[in-house]
C-alpha cells in the first residue's frame, strides 16, 4: 500500500507466501499465474511473476499515480494435507522499487498483506 504522502506511479512488490500451505498454479508469468491476480487497482497495469515461494508483481499507474489502499488480490490454492490454514502473519510484503510519476525513486513506501 503506497504511502499517502508520496505519489507512486510504479511499484515492484514481493509477496513472500508459505509455499507449504498455499500455492499459485504455474510459475513465472504463465496464464494461470496472471489469472490468479485479480482486483488490480483501477487504472493500473500488473505484471506478476510467480517464483514458487513468492510473487513479484510490477505495477504501474497508467493515467494517474497508484492510490493508497488495496493494489490487488492473489487467489491462492491450498496445498494438500494442510491442517492449519495460513494467516496474514504467514505472508510478508516488501516494496522492492517505488517510483514517482517522473520515474525517480520514492522513499518510505511500504506494503502489508491482509487475509479474509
Amino acid at each position: 500500500m503506497p504511502d499517502s504522502s508520496v505519489l507512486v506511479q510504479g511499484l515492484t512488490i514481493l509477496v513472500d507466501y508459505p509455499e507449504t500451505k498455499v500455492t499459485i498454479p504455474g510459475s513465472g508469468n504463465t496464464t494461470t499465474v496472471r489469472q490468479s491476480i485479480i482486483n488490480v487497482q483501477s487504472g493500473a497495469l500488473s505484471q506478476p511473476n510467480d517464483l514458487d515461494y513468492a510473487l513479484r508483481d510490477v505495477l504501474a499507474g497508467t493515467s494517474h499515480p497508484l492510490t493508497p489502499g488495496n493494489l490487488f488480490t492473489i487467489n491462492f490454492f491450498d496445498c494438500t494435507n494442510v491442517t492449519v490454514p495460513p494467516t496474514a502473519a504467514d505472508f510478508a510484503c516488501t516494496v522492492e522499487v517505488a517510483t514517482d510519476p517522473f520515474g525517480l525513486p520514492d522513499q518510505g513506501v511500504t506494503c502489508t498483506v491482509s487475509a479474509p
